[in-house]
């Protein structure tokens, strides 16, 4: 190596290390919540798993926790960071079921707490809800991503759908030409449905061959909870977890899933009790 490589590779070395010391490792303090079943029956009780990702040094600025449902009926739940619930929050109980400091990079230490929350569903009213959790300090409050949630009034034993149309989207890839989906739920064998979604666009074929894990009705609207794999092609596979909603008014069909979204599918035939 030459001295102006050398010096080159010194300039170099010192930049980085001067960057790595003035940013430092990035702050830590992440929020996730999910939900077990984002479409319960009236009258189920809905599971939430929270999480917080925080560095040790952060822990005892937390003052609370807040678990927050809007929608037709809004609930707002605080409770400590040890899982205790703050104030009057019926239906809700909340269990603290992790808080194990471990190392993670750079030198510091980072925490992590988890919770079960669980909600009874018979004290809230029926309809669509967003669910989101926060974390309140002295300085800032931060909050997760929103879960949707969708409370249904009855289960529903029986279903055929054919519907055709819409556009799906795959991977940023639309598909708006020979759409076709199927589903059949058979009679108090919700869990022993299933059902189809296939399309092509030139040579490209998307197929969906899903199991329906339950299905219920609210008015005039219908959801349905799947998951199957998705197919591009013979060789590219993928799961996918998706909410197929059907509206017998308007008879117009939807699929919401982790990967693949359809909208305005139009309903050709339905068998619906």
């Amino acid at each position: 190596m030459n001295h102006k490589t050398k010096i080159l590779s010194g300039i170099i070395t010192l930049s980085v290390i001067t960057f790595l010391f003035l940013t430092g490792p990035a702050r830590a303090f992440n929020l996730a919540l999910t939900i077990d079943n984002p479409i319960p029956i009236i009258g189920d009780i809905i599971t939430f798993e929270s999480s917080a990702e925080i560095e040790l040094n952060e822990f005892k600025d937390i003052q609370n926790f807040t678990l927050m449902l809007n929608g037709p009926q809004n609930l707002t739940c605080h409770f400590l960071p040890n899982g205790d619930i703050i104030g009057q929050c019926p239906g809700v109980a909340i269990q603290q079921i992790q808080s194990t400091p471990y190392q993670f990079g750079y030198g510091f230490q980072q925490g992590f707490m988890r919770y079960r929350i669980t909600i009874d569903s018979g004290t809230l009213s029926i309809g669509d809800y967003q669910a989101k959790l926060i974390a309140t300090t002295p300085s800032e409050i931060i909050q997760s991503s929103k879960e949707n949630l969708t409370i249904l009034l009855d289960i529903l034993e029986k279903c055929s759908i054919r519907a055709e149309g819409g556009e799906a989207t795959y991977a940023q890839e639309s598909f708006t030409q020979n759409n076709r989906l199927s589903l059949n739920s058979p009679l108090n064998k919700a869990n022993d449905g299933e059902g189809g979604f296939t399309t092509q666009k030139d040579r490209t074929r998307l197929s969906y061959d899903f199991d329906v894990n339950g299905a219920a009705r609210s008015g005039n609207v219908i959801m349905f909870n799947v998951n199957g794999i998705i197919k591009k092609n013979p060789n590219q596979k993928a799961n996918d977890n998706a909410i197929i909603t059907f509206n017998m008014q308007t008879l117009q069909l939807t699929l919401n899933g982790d990967n693949l979204d359809i909208n305005n599918m139009d309903v050709t035939f339905f068998k619906c009790e």
